[in-house]
């Protein structure tokens, strides 16, 4: 029987958003390694890009997950705004 974990990990292919959800409200930790990775890092390492990758980052980071260099964010998430607000009060992470 899969764990919580490995169902988030499942979830992860093809971005399945309430395959996700339902992973984290069954017990999945989107803040502890699995297998030796971070959930996020096995999202975004993901062959598969589709819209629904921003939802299930979304969860992720709703519950608690971060990122190493947490500039990559807003592009992750692709949220003009806050790109903006980002690159004002810092121009230099357009070279980031």
């Amino acid at each position: 029987m899969p764990t919580p974990n490995e169902d988030l990990l499942s979830a992860f292919d093809g971005h399945d958003v309430e395959g996700v959800r339902a992973a984290l409200e069954a017990g999945a930790d989107p803040c502890s390694p699995i297998r030796g990775k971070l959930p996020v890092y096995w999202l975004l390492e993901e062959y598969t890009r589709s819209d629904r990758l921003v939802e299930c980052l979304r969860l992720l980071f709703d519950r608690g997950a971060v990122l190493l260099d947490p500039a990559v964010a807003p592009v992750l998430l692709d949220d003009a705004d806050a790109i903006r607000a980002v690159v004002t009060a810092a121009p230099s992470l357009l070279k980031h």
